[in-house]
């Protein structure tokens, strides 16, 4: 069985049941198909804030726009950037970091994949 024919039988219909389970781990280990992922992120991880798609197509223009006008610049002129747009530096060490701290705490329902 494909692994997408797996969760769109086994695992979807069933998700408030397999959440939090082994077989669901495992299964998330080995993937989830790129046609499934939003379902699939928003089954998991929730919706709190209420994020509509227009909100993130809004968000994601900017963060390509800032992408875009980083594209070029030296590792020392991004810092320079950051420094004074937010007021810190980021770096990619730092960034890891903070999501490997952040992560648990803001989706405490993923356990630890």
């Amino acid at each position: 069985m494909r692994l997408k024919d797996i969760w769109v039988k086994d695992m979807l219909p069933y998700w408030h049941h397999k959440k939090g389970t082994n077989e669901l781990r495992e299964l998330w280990k080995k993937g989830i198909p790129p046609s499934l992922r939003d379902q699939i992120w928003t089954l998991a991880i929730g919706n709190r804030l209420s994020i509509t798609k227009q909100y993130y197509e809004i968000n994601l223009k900017k963060a390509k726009a800032l992408r875009q006008q980083l594209k070029n610049k030296t590792d020392a002129q991004i810092q320079q950037f950051f420094l004074e747009q937010y007021g810190s530096t980021l770096t990619k060490e730092s960034s890891l970091r903070i999501i490997d701290l952040d992560l648990p705490r803001t989706f405490p329902s993923l356990g630890n994949l």
